[in-house]
């Protein structure tokens, strides 16, 4: 019985992995999964073997990022566990992206970005690699050629032992305060939030390894091992597990603006608030996760509580990662009235309301 081993490479975008592919023969020809099985097994069985070495423990995973899940950052994409061409993510959903070996912890904006919000180590341990001299700048304008081979952008790579890596990607140029060698522990700043590398938008991507495994923090083992909806052996502690509980879809941001909102105004920052003059007075929200057929209904009240503009109940026409809707009035008197103007934001899904949030401007 002959092993070979055939070099093989996988890309870990900051540092390099080095893999190993076994073919296994026996006079001359390959075998098969099934003899390999029955091999293993006898040998076992002689060497007086009675279980396989149990994998290292997994490091105890803390938040990654010093923010607010719900008002200041919220998961836009989870790994994907489907193992072959469709998408799931842990809990059966669709909040993934084809192959996406990690979770995506966005801002609600570049504002928020220029502002500073920390990237923080999940766990003890040695700082690997470090990558900060990449540009914040959307790939929209970039350009996919322009990160080829630094996909990651700037980032963080740490070593917690016994073959245990976590990767932090997109961090902010110029942020990173840790070196190659550094110990590090739970809690310790990284760097901030950024746009470098293959994103749209200002997020943290983690990424946990085991050897040469992509691990789900959610499920704790190989990415498309675990059954649907199993999230019993998560890797999250306590505080980072209630902070992380799964959302079906998420409410990103609400507000009011001079004019109905586009995707990239909303990325960039709040817009203009209105005025007693401005020429229209619009609340808008950003969703992330939304599907086809569920339901969405944003009312808009006036001072006093009078009403002032509706958009729904309607079904959403298509699945969208983000989703923007908006409602209000343009301004045909003198100036608006002064006062407390809200909105009330709901969707349901198959009957269920699975989103529900209020907003308010103060017009003086």
């Amino acid at each position: 019985m002959v092993l070979r081993f055939t070099p093989n490479s996988l890309s870990c975008n900051i540092v390099l992995c080095n893999v190993y592919a076994v073919s296994v023969y026996f006079r001359g020809q390959a075998m098969s999964s099934i003899d390999l099985f029955r091999i293993a097994s006898v040998l076992t069985v002689a060497a007086g073997l009675t279980s396989s070495p149990a994998r290292a423990a997994a490091p105890s995973l803390s938040l990654p990022i010093a923010c607010t899940i719900g008002p200041g950052c919220q998961i836009q994409n989870y790994a994907d566990d489907d193992a072959g061409a469709g998408v799931r993510d842990y809990a059966c959903g669709a909040l993934s992206y084809d192959g996406h070996k990690g979770t995506d912890i966005r801002l609600r904006d570049i504002a928020a970005m220029e502002r500073g919000v920390n990237v923080l180590a999940a766990a003890d341990g040695v700082v690997k690699a470090v990558r900060d001299d990449m540009a914040d700048v959307s790939i929209r304008e970039a350009g996919p050629a322009s990160v080829t081979g630094r996909e990651c952008g700037n980032g963080v790579v740490i070593d917690h032992g016994e073959g245990w890596v976590t990767q932090y990607c997109h961090l902010r140029r110029g942020s990173i305060r840790v070196k190659s060698g550094a110990q590090v522990t739970r809690g310790d700043m990284l760097g901030m939030v950024g746009l470098s590398g293959f994103t749209e938008f200002a997020h943290v991507h983690f990424e946990l390894r085991n050897g040469a495994k992509i691990i789900n923090p959610f499920t704790g083992v190989t990415l498309g091992a675990a059954a649907c909806g199993s999230s019993s052996g998560a890797l999250w502690n306590e505080s980072a597990a209630a902070a992380l509980a799964y959302k079906p879809a998420a409410f990103l941001a609400g507000g009011f603006s001079t004019a109905p909102v586009t995707m990239s105004d909303a990325e960039r920052g709040p817009p203009v608030a209105p005025n007693s003059t401005s020429s229209a007075l619009v609340a808008y929200v950003r969703v992330l996760g939304v599907r086809a057929g569920d339901v969405e209904t944003l009312t808009v009240t006036g001072p006093g509580g009078s009403a002032f503009a509706a958009k729904g109940p309607e079904p959403l026409p298509k699945a969208k990662v983000q989703w923007l809707s908006f409602a209000g009035r343009k301004l045909t008197s003198a100036a608006w009235t002064p006062g407390t103007y809200s909105a009330t934001y709901s969707l349901e899904r198959q009957g269920k309301k699975i989103i529900d949030e209020r907003f308010s401007f103060q017009l003086r």
